[in-house]
C-alpha cells in the first residue's frame, strides 16, 4: 500500500497504518480509484475522499523519534 500514495514523513506512515487498520485495504483502494489522474496521490486526498480525519494523537511525533531526528540534524551541522 505504501507505493500507492505519497508518504512524505513519519506522520503519513502512522496515518496510513491507522487507515489500514480501521478501514481496510479494500476501502483505501476504492478511494484511490475515485481520484482523477495517473499520479500517486497524497494521503490527505485519500482521507478527503473517505471523509475522514486522522486522530490528533497520530499527528504528533513520538518524543524519542523527535529526539533522534534532532540528533541527526545536529550531527549534520558544521562544528565551530
Amino acid at each position: 500500500m505504501d507505493d500507492l500514495v505519497i508518504l512524505a514523513n513519519d506522520r503519513d506512515r502512522r496515518v496510513l497504518a491507522w487507515l489500514r487498520e480501521t478501514q481496510g485495504d479494500s476501502v483505501i483502494l476504492n478511494a484511490l480509484s475515485q481520484l482523477s489522474g495517473a499520479r500517486k496521490p497524497y494521503l490527505s486526498n485519500v482521507l478527503k475522499i473517505l471523509n475522514l480525519q486522522a486522530p490528533d494523537n497520530l499527528l504528533l511525533t513520538d518524543r524519542d523519534v523527535a529526539r533522534a531526528h534532532l540528533a541527526h540534524l545536529k550531527a549534520m551541522l558544521p562544528k565551530s
